[in-house]
């Protein structure tokens, strides 16, 4: 059976996922279980990672030092 460690990151747990082409993954500790992943819950993880990651590089490309008057082109 194909389980999930409960301290184990998302992605290894979304990697674990796609390779037994599975939806679903229990996450388990000391051999209880905890919980049961979905695709679904990862995947919302991920877009918000991913979101919170543009939202940094938008911020860190577009910076405009404050002595700079913002023009628009």
């Amino acid at each position: 059976m194909i389980v999930a460690d409960a301290d184990e990151d998302y992605q290894s747990a979304m990697h674990k996922m796609d390779q037994a082409h599975i939806r679903h993954l229990p996450v388990v500790s000391g051999g209880r279980l905890l919980s049961m992943l979905s695709i679904r819950d990862l995947m919302r993880i991920d877009m918000q990672d991913k979101g919170e990651e543009i939202r940094y590089l938008r911020e860190y490309l577009f910076q405009v030092p404050p002595d700079i008057p913002r023009t628009r082109q």
